[in-house]
């Protein structure tokens, strides 16, 4: 994933390992100490706690990435949320899951604010049936969630279009949301590649547009 940016939007098909790409991302951050309160948000806390779960599994099972990075458990190790502690930076990383419904505010772990919060498909298609639901989920992302995150936050924010009016349709929208980074993963039949919003991002929607009109009409 381009996630350099602070703050991106990213549209990826299903079946784009949209998790697993997430995953190494947060991996990566972890092993490097680049962040230090990680805030895993999905549709459910029950969804999010899952890959709170694989990286438990990680750092006890996969040793040779956690002998390397020097990545051991911290005496915080319950189903969502850990403490990881890297012994050769000498730091601690919080890592917490919740729903994106669940209580994000004044999330404060030693004086310091979440510096990642990563969205994992926090849409699906029941929810965006329903247009209060979808207003309800903008308001909590642009009231609740974004403000939770420290100064530096980033946000990352990843997923499936289900609606032309969900979160992350308007996420990617040219005229809102203009201080994030979008990018759209093409259907994997177009290419296996990502295009970001210059030049190539209208190449970008118009594949997105003909794989919905296709589903639409099949």
């Amino acid at each position: 994933f381009p996630v350099t940016k602070r703050k991106v939007g990213i549209m990826v098909f299903r079946e784009g390992a949209k998790t697993t790409r997430l995953r190494l991302f947060l991996s990566k951050r972890i092993s490097y100490g680049l962040s230090r309160t990680v805030l895993v948000i999905s549709k459910s806390e029950d969804a999010a706690i899952e890959t709170i779960s694989w990286l438990k599994h990680q750092i006890q099972n996969n040793t040779r990435w956690a002998t390397f990075y020097g990545l051991i458990p911290g005496d915080i190790w319950t189903a969502n949320e850990i403490e990881v502690k890297n012994t050769v930076l000498g730091m601690s990383i919080r890592i917490m899951a919740a729903g994106i419904h669940g209580q994000v505010r004044g999330i404060n772990v030693l004086d310091y604010r979440p510096d990642l919060i990563i969205c994992d498909d926090i849409e699906d298609d029941e929810l965006v049936k329903n247009s209060e639901r979808r207003a309800t989920l903008s308001e909590l992302f642009d009231e609740a969630l974004v403000p939770a995150g420290a100064m530096n936050c980033q946000i990352v924010f990843v997923g499936t279009i289900f609606h032309d009016d969900s979160q992350l349709a308007k996420m990617l929208s040219h005229d809102r949301y203009t201080n994030y980074k979008k990018f759209i993963k093409p259907y994997r039949k177009v290419a296996d590649i990502v295009i970001p919003n210059n030049h190539s991002f209208d190449l970008g929607l118009d594949v997105l547009i003909n794989f919905l009109k296709a589903k639409i009409h099949q």
